[in-house]
């Protein structure tokens, strides 16, 4: 077996443990509305949203807040945190998740889980990352075992796929991928995803959608990953 094939082997395996590790995580969500032991201020937006957190729990979950509380980035003298260019609601939501844990994708528009997606890879927040991943993989998944058996047993789908239909639309599509290219997540883990998304999705309405040209605009090897996976049509599991 060649260098190649095991590498290759290695990161598919690393890929589906990724998809299928336990990510909960309870965490501490009474202080996350008490402010009473918050030893650090962060001030979001412009006009500025001020958010009292503890540091702890922060640096604990995040590689940015990690290095910010070792003193770069804090005034000395206040123990403040400024984001002026960061948008309080995304931030709400990333507190939340650095406190308790919770991201429930579905409750939320497609833009701003693109918005997560970007604050997560700028604040070193992998886990909310994966987590929204493991999300969309395991939809994925239920969604090719589902249509499957339909097929097999010859009957429509009639179960509730609003979920599913969410993840594989442009929209969704043209965001999550668009996203994971532009961001530091593993490129040849973005090929798995891209190669399940073809798989299941209608890529010629997405091709007609003007969101999905602007996202492949400029953007050679996703397209080249799209257009492999389309073209070779088979999966490596």
């Amino acid at each position: 077996m060649s260098t190649e094939n095991i590498s290759k082997g290695g990161l598919i395996t690393e890929f589906q443990l990724e998809m299928t590790a336990d990510l909960s995580f309870t965490g501490f969500p009474k202080l996350l509305s008490n402010p009473a032991f918050a030893d650090l201020t962060i001030h979001v937006g412009h006009p500025p949203q001020v958010y009292p957190v503890h540091r702890a729990i922060l640096a604990e979950r995040s590689t940015y807040f990690s290095a910010a509380c070792t003193g770069r980035f804090i005034e000395s003298d206040s123990q403040e945190i400024h984001l002026p260019e960061e948008d309080p609601k995304i931030f709400n939501l990333l507190l939340k998740y650095l406190y308790t844990g919770a991201f429930d994708q579905m409750a939320h528009r497609v833009s701003t889980i693109g918005g997560v997606l970007e604050a997560a890879d700028y604040f070193g927040i992998s886990s909310l990352r994966d987590l929204i991943l493991q999300q969309v993989w395991k939809q994925l998944h239920a969604y090719a075992a589902m249509r499957s058996d339909s097929k097999r047993r010859n009957v429509s789908i009639n179960e509730d796929t609003r979920n599913i239909y969410k993840i594989l639309s442009v929209e969704y599509a043209s965001m999550l991928l668009g996203t994971l290219h532009r961001t530091s997540y593993n490129k040849e883990k973005l090929r798995l995803i891209v190669k399940k998304m073809v798989q299941l999705g209608d890529l010629g309405k997405w091709l007609e959608s003007t969101c999905f040209q602007e996202c492949l605009d400029g953007n050679g090897p996703l397209a080249r990953m799209i257009l492999e996976a389309q073209l070779r049509g088979r999966w490596w599991w």
